[in-house]
């Protein structure tokens, strides 16, 4: 039985070797992966404070599956949105002009409609909420249909902030107070109803010229992470921050089938796993920063409001039930369904 017990352990750490070395004996791959945000330092000494960079989840993705591959798959990290904006790099990846991708997922509803699902207001009550929705059945079926309908293949479902509304100085509490405001949105249908709703002037505007509509009195504020307004200058021209959670960001790490259908059964088990990790590690870091943003921010003249629970009620009154109505007009009720029923199953297990 001893001899058995022995010869069986011994086979065991002879199947992990021979997986390993299989994994590190295939050939040379490189992989061209693309973030929008500029590179960050991220090391042991210092960082640089930009706890939101979805570099930082291409610079996770990078060690890791260069470690796992001993060397033998390099990322190449195309950071700074020099791919273009998101909708570029989405459509990069439909083509197969790009690998992967660490962008954050928004824009994908531009492709597949039923991802306006998870962008309804207040429908996750915390970070906890849509990993689980996200990162479980629902999240996965969703995923196969990005996949069907776009050939892009979504490795991970990345939950890491909350969109916020801003203003360049003038404080406001309830969802009134921004009537006749010019709120720069994401150009997406959907940010352009829910900042309707509110009575407010919507002005699609791309992230990148942002800085400058604000400079020049373009919008009067914006609809966008806390987590960004440091990164990139933003407190420089957003002064009352309204910290009320209006509706989840969720980023992905997504590949190219194209690029997909020529790794190898180990190579796609080396990607999949620097994905979960480089994603993992990306929210973690996040929801740390998010407990630093605010003094930072207040250090610099910025005033982040958190709203009471009145308030925060009369703004879920003005905003999720309309944008479940409006969600289920663009999309019809199945897909709405399932993440409803998703988001309180998910609640009833946490919370029960």
């Amino acid at each position: 039985m001893v001899q058995k017990k022995g010869f069986a352990a011994i086979l065991a750490i002879c199947v992990l070797i021979a997986g390993t070395t299989s994994a590190r004996a295939g050939k040379p791959i490189t992989i061209k992966m693309a973030s929008w945000d500029p590179p960050l330092v991220l090391d042991t000494e210092k960082t640089n404070g930009q706890f939101s960079s979805s570099n930082m989840k291409a610079q996770m993705f990078k060690k890791v599956v260069e470690r796992d591959s001993g060397g033998r798959i390099r990322v190449v990290i195309l950071p700074n949105g020099q791919v273009g904006g998101d909708k570029d790099a989405f459509e990069m990846l439909q083509a197969g002009a790009l690998d992967m991708s660490a962008y954050p997922g928004c824009v994908m509803a531009n492709f597949v409609p039923e991802c306006y699902t998870y962008q309804i207001p207040y429908l996750f009550r915390d970070h906890t909420v849509a990993n689980q929705v996200m990162n479980g059945h629902f999240g996965n079926e969703l995923a196969g249909l990005v996949l069907e309908r776009t050939g892009v293949r979504i490795l991970r479902w990345g939950t890491e902030t909350f969109m916020d509304y801003m203003t360049s100085g003038e404080p406001f509490k309830l969802p009134s107070d921004l009537k006749g405001k010019k709120i720069r949105t994401p150009p997406q249908s959907n940010y352009i109803a829910m900042t309707k709703l509110l009575g407010a002037t919507p002005t699609p505007v791309p992230f990148s010229e942002l800085y400058t509509a604000l400079q020049q009195g373009v919008v009067d504020g914006s609809q966008s992470p806390m987590a960004v307004v440091e990164m990139f200058k933003l407190d420089q021209g957003l002064k009352f921050i309204n910290h009320n959670k209006v509706s989840y960001l969720v980023g992905v790490v997504s590949a190219s089938e194209r690029f997909w259908k020529t790794l190898s059964g180990d190579d796609k088990k080396l990607v999949i796993n620097a994905a979960y990790q480089a994603s993992e590690f990306h929210r973690a870091i996040i929801l740390y920063g998010s407990h630093l943003f605010g003094d930072s921010l207040a250090r610099k003249g910025v005033t982040v409001y958190i709203p009471t629970a009145t308030e925060k009620a009369a703004w879920k009154a003005a905003m999720h039930a309309p944008m479940i109505t409006w969600t289920r007009k663009k999309i019809g009720d199945a897909w709405v369904d399932k993440i409803l029923s998703a988001v309180a199953d998910v609640e009833e297990r946490i919370y029960r």
